[in-house]
């Protein structure tokens, strides 16, 4: 199943519900605005192709799925297969987007990757800004010229260079926040 982590999201949220829950609601419990969940429901239909489970939704009560245990039984085996990664989550999103840049060697826009994380063009140029002074601590810089640069190393030997992306990739993959963390 080929779906946004955001509609992993609400289905997940739907699936572990026993009956309707308010739009503001489901989006409170997923982080993200009520427009968001309003706008990705727009497709639920097509999402739920394929399976015995409706979407439902009424003014006033809320929005809920409707269908057998086993066909939702099902279903949730098929989100669940799924990338864990989570775009609508900022932090996650950040991590990935600041180890993406780092393993690209040319050019890019930020079209590239708001396309490749379903996000808008917005949304990735304030992620850059959010991680731009934790990446400092590392002395790297995001150029924004004429399209979006790979971060520019201050440090220039190998050795240098792998250390800081080793301390990179621990602060990354570590589960805590994105914070300034102390030099070696």
């Amino acid at each position: 199943m080929d779906i946004s982590a955001r509609m992993r999201q609400i289905l997940l949220a739907l699936l572990h519900e026993n009956g309707p829950i308010s739009v503001k609601l489901l989006a409170e419990q997923i982080g993200v605005s009520k427009r968001t969940v309003q706008r990705e429901l727009e497709y639920m239909e097509r999402t739920l192709k394929g399976y015995e489970v409706r979407f439902t939704s009424k003014t006033g009560v809320g929005v809920w799925l409707e269908g057998g245990e086993e066909e939702k039984k099902r279903l949730l085996a098929e989100i669940s297969r799924g990338d864990s990664y989570d775009v609508s989550n900022r932090e996650d999103r950040r991590k990935r987007l600041v180890l993406e840049i780092l393993k690209e060697k040319g050019l890019k826009k930020l079209y590239y990757y708001s396309s490749q994380f379903g996000v808008s063009e917005a949304t990735v140029s304030a992620d850059l800004e959010s991680v731009e002074s934790w990446l400092g601590q590392f002395g790297l810089q995001i150029s924004r010229e004429a399209g979006l640069k790979p971060m520019e190393a201050k440090r220039t030997t190998a050795g240098q260079s792998v250390l800081l992306l080793k301390k990179i990739s621990i602060q990354i993959y570590s589960g805590k926040p994105m914070r300034k963390i102390p030099r070696c």
